[in-house]
């Protein structure tokens, strides 16, 4: 899976590109260094830039995609408002 996001740090808007194409039932989710999901977002399986804006807190994130509840791909992102 290719997974990319920009800008990193970001103030809360950025851009994610990916290429799901032949995954099911995808979704994104953000979670804190503690595991604790923060934001959690159904995506289409296909190849995009999807822009996000998230309302979430200052602090350092870890970004997954996931297709049948299992995850195929993890970044780290930085929100710095």
């Amino acid at each position: 899976v290719t997974l990319s996001m920009s800008p990193n740090p970001s103030n809360g808007s950025i851009m994610v590109s990916y290429d799901l194409s032949g995954y099911n039932n995808t979704e994104m989710l953000f979670s804190d260094l503690s595991g604790r999901i923060v934001s959690k977002r159904d995506v289409p399986n296909v190849t995009t830039n999807y822009p996000l804006q998230l309302s979430i807190p200052n602090g350092i994130y870890l970004v997954s995609i996931t297709s049948d509840a299992k995850v195929i791909a993890t970044k780290r992102i930085s929100i710095q408002h």
